[in-house]
């Protein structure tokens, strides 16, 4: 995603060092504070303590630049005391305003007790944000005929009316348009023009618009705006109020700065490169287009009304960061500590990210819930560091402050507050705000299960899912448990409960549940630790959980290899919909009431008839999705696909071939149905665009299974167990790409890969197969796949598993013979008729 945020400021109120209201110090600082406000330089020099005249000239140099500006404003925090009560230390905001421009940034400084009282023995300036802007669009506006809005596979070509600046002093960083004009948007991936083919019915955006908003870099405008003429239109006066209604509709879609610094709310300059603009449609409404210089997908167009992302992609260029702040940052361990009331969703946190920082850098961001207020953030390493809020995005922005371009560990403390709703159990399973068939019958007799995790970021994220060890200690009433995974333990006092989770090995992401839970099962020790629970009515089946869940272990200890957690833990609640979640070392299992009413409909992803089906799904996840995990969301089936698959090789474990052959054809039926939606490596925006849940999980859950079930045919099952731990060797605890899935099952087999992961993994298109009847024999014909393909053939009596490419003589199959293509209708590849 671009840069596209409303950002908002805020600064540590308390340090971990000595604090003291020193009356002479607080004085002084106030001094310094209006001398500032008041740009008297020689007021400000008499507060320092110089060791020569080259210093104070120095400082006074300094001091003329910041009071350069038109208006300069300073707040300081409270000051750290030394020990000895000598010395102090204090971080200040400073904010210049040139209308209407303005910068904000954070100034150390160290206090000394003098003689003549407290001086500034030093000062340290640390970055901030630069290059702010207040925006205003001129009334008088140039004629737009004739002229075009270039950017990256797009083109707004302005037929008639009038487009406006902003007020040239901050330089041309916005433009307004009111008129009749045609856009063009041409995605250049295959797969992204599919989806806009799903999105307008055509693979090119071609639609009339009558207004647009573009933000960019002064110095971008004259690349983009062709010819670039600027004619005054007479008619401008009749459209200024028009422009002016967009202008302020859409203004702080992007880059805003929402800070509680004079002058607020202030805008920033996008970097050179880097633009967002948003235009009125007349099929579709209101798009935005946003290009990013700095991001993996640099190109993305988005409906803010639907919140659906139609496109997504690199830039022709590149991107200067993969991966962005995780690159750079490496989170280690979290220290979480909250209270959390389940009735009232109130919370409170404080989060300690042990972070390796590899490379230097002046600021990062961590993902936060917009819900949740920020209140400091600090470091034992740097003390209070300057924070900005990135609103819009659940983010904020952290300036390094006296750490940056420092290596080496930190550890950042991060305190917040605020209101946060769990999220049902079902949400984290059905994903995509769908899901296969809620029940309409209210569920209001179903004791709440409620569970943070991924949907909601209720602590502080730094980049992907880094893989972290954890200590995590939740505060709730007595009567609310609280589960997740890791070593538990727990005290009761003054009717709250203080559970502690402690994990030892990495995991992706943190995630509790808190329900009013009954323990069923625990086994402390020996190969396979765990701790099971149920509530009132879930209890039994809990117990019946663990009779599938002992023997699952083993087999997939047997097929992928070591768990990645020692100890396991397992939680069965109600709710109206059945389904799972797998956070690291967690299974929580949900069911329906045995009383409830109504039916569920089918869905690509559940197997209702299937004993023990959803527990060895999420059972696998702790392998495929938590022990490795996907490098992006393009790579979702690498967790979604391989779960599936492995509850469907459990099946034919616990249940027989016949079982494991009526799972496979569903998901044929499903995944053949579907496939038009995009193709296995799309990841989570299969189905995104339609609002269509089930073509999500017909594709990445389903296709991506069969995908895995046509490569084990191939190889054979030993070369194909070789690759899954190949797999989870290599990569334990990191990120693994649909490529280096290939890469590692051809290092196993002996096929060639590359024409069945074209086919089958890139693209959405299904070959097709039929029986072309000879002279002297009946020949198989693959149209559409040149690749090796795995099919079963039923000729008369005699079923013959065998590999075809393109095409290939049935042995025994002379004419006359009955000849069966796919009998048991398990093959992604479409039999004609």
């Amino acid at each position: 995603m671009a840069l596209v945020f409303v950002v908002g400021l805020g600064m540590l109120t308390k340090g971990h060092a000595q604090t003291a209201g020193d009356p002479a110090l607080l004085a002084i600082m106030g001094g310094f504070e209006e001398a500032l406000g008041q740009k008297d330089l020689e007021k400000a020099l008499a507060l320092f303590e110089f060791e020569n005249p080259a210093e104070r000239e120095a400082e006074a140099l300094a001091l003329r630049s910041v009071f350069s500006a038109q208006e300069v404003t300073f707040n300081s925090d409270e000051p750290s005391m030394s020990a000895d009560g000598r010395t102090a230390a204090t971080l200040g905001t400073l904010t210049r305003i040139s209308e209407p421009r303005g910068g904000v940034e954070q100034w150390g400084l160290r206090w000394r007790r003098t003689a003549s009282g407290w001086r500034i023995e030093s000062k340290q300036v640390f970055d901030g944000i630069d290059s702010l802007v207040h925006l205003a669009i001129r009334k008088g506006g140039y004629v737009a005929a004739g002229q075009t809005i270039e950017l990256e596979d797009f083109s707004l070509r302005m037929i008639d009316g009038t487009f406006f600046l902003n007020t040239e002093e901050a330089g041309p960083t916005a433009l307004v348009f009111v008129g009749k004009g045609r856009v063009t948007f041409k995605p250049q991936p295959k797969t992204e023009r599919g989806q806009m083919k799903i999105f307008a019915k055509s693979e090119v955006l071609d639609d009339e618009v009558s207004r647009a908003f573009l933000r960019l870099h002064p110095a971008d405008l004259y690349r983009t705006l062709h010819p670039g003429s600027f004619v005054d239109d007479p008619k401008s006066a009749d459209r200024f109020g028009a422009a002016t209604d967009y202008f302020e509709n859409h203004k702080n879609d992007a880059f805003i700065l929402d800070a509680p610094i004079a002058g607020a709310p202030w805008w920033l300059l996008p970097g050179l490169g880097d633009a967002a603009i948003v235009f009125e449609t007349k099929r579709f409404g209101a798009l935005t287009l946003t290009l990013s210089t700095t991001e993996t997908e640099g190109v993305t167009l988005f409906n803010r009304r639907t919140e659906r992302q139609i496109s997504a992609y690199p830039r022709a260029a590149g991107a200067d960061s993969a991966e962005g702040d995780d690159l750079v940052l490496d989170v280690v361990h979290h220290d979480l500590s909250l209270s959390l009331n389940p009735v009232t969703f109130d919370l409170t946190g404080r989060d300690t990210l042990t972070m390796d920082v590899r490379a230097p850098l002046s600021s990062f961001r961590f993902r936060l819930d917009d819900d949740l207020r920020v209140r400091s953030v600090s470091s034992a390493e740097g003390g209070r560091h300057l924070f900005f809020r990135v609103r819009g995005q659940n983010g904020v922005l952290v300036s390094m402050g006296s750490l940056a371009g420092s290596l080496g560990r930190v550890n950042l403390t991060v305190d917040y507050i605020g209101r946060l709703p769990a999220s049902r159990v079902e949400s984290e399973v059905m994903g995509q705000s769908q899901d296969p068939g809620l029940d309409p019958i209210p569920a209001v007799f179903i004791d709440p299960a409620l569970i943070y995790s991924t949907r909601r970021a209720f602590y502080p994220q730094v980049g992907y899912e880094d893989y972290a060890t954890s200590t995590l200690k939740v505060t709730v009433p007595d009567e609310w448990t609280v589960v997740a995974g890791g070593d538990k333990t727990e005290r009761v006092e003054s009717g709250a409960r203080v559970v502690t989770h402690e994990q030892a090995q990495n995991g992706k992401y943190i995630a509790f549940l808190v329900a009013r839970l009954i323990p069923v099962a625990r086994e402390a020790s020996g190969a396979f630790p765990f701790d099971a629970y149920g509530q009132s009515r879930t209890r039994r089946d809990a117990l019946k959980l663990v009779d599938i869940l002992k023997p699952a272990v083993q087999f997939y200890t047997s097929l992928f290899g070591p768990r990645p957690y020692s100890r396991l833990n397992l939680a069965l609640v109600e709710d109206s919909v059945p389904g799972g979640h797998s956070p690291p070392g967690f299974l929580i299992l949900q069911q329906r009431p045995p009383l409830m009413g109504g039916t569920l409909r089918d869905d690509p992803a559940t197997f209702y008839d299937i004993p023990g089906f959803f527990l060895a799904h999420e059972l696998a996840h702790q392998w495929w999705g938590d022990g490795v995990t996907p490098r992006s969301y393009r790579d979702r089936w690498v967790a979604e696909g391989f779960a599936q698959y492995a509850a469907a090789l459990w099946t034919r474990e616990s249940l027989g071939e016949d079982a494991f052959t009526r799972v496979l054809r569903k998901m044929a039926t499903w995944a053949q149905r579907m496939s038009s939606s995009g193709p296995v490596n799309l990841g989570n925006r299969v189905g995104h665009i339609q609002n269509n849940g089930q073509a999500h999980r017909a594709v990445v859950y389903d296709k991506g299974a069969l995908v895995l079930d046509m490569v084990r045919r191939l190889i054979g099952d030993d070369a194909f167990r070789r690759g899954l731990t190949r797999l989870q060797r290599d990569h334990r605890f990191a990120r693994v790409d649909t490529e280096m899935v290939r890469s590692a099952f051809e290092s196993e087999g002996s096929f060639d890969l590359e024409d069945l992961w074209e086919t089958f993994v890139r693209n959405t298109e299904l070959p097709t197969m039929r029986i072309e009847i000879g002279d002297s024999a009946q020949e198989i014909v693959v149209e559409g796949y040149h690749g090796p393909l795995p099919v079963v053939v039923r000729v008369g009596k005699e079923r013959l598993n065998l590999v075809v490419s393109s095409r290939l003589k049935v042995p025994g199959a002379a004419p006359g013979v009955k000849v069966v293509l796919d009998p048991d209708g398990i093959n992604l590849v479409r039999v004609a008729q």
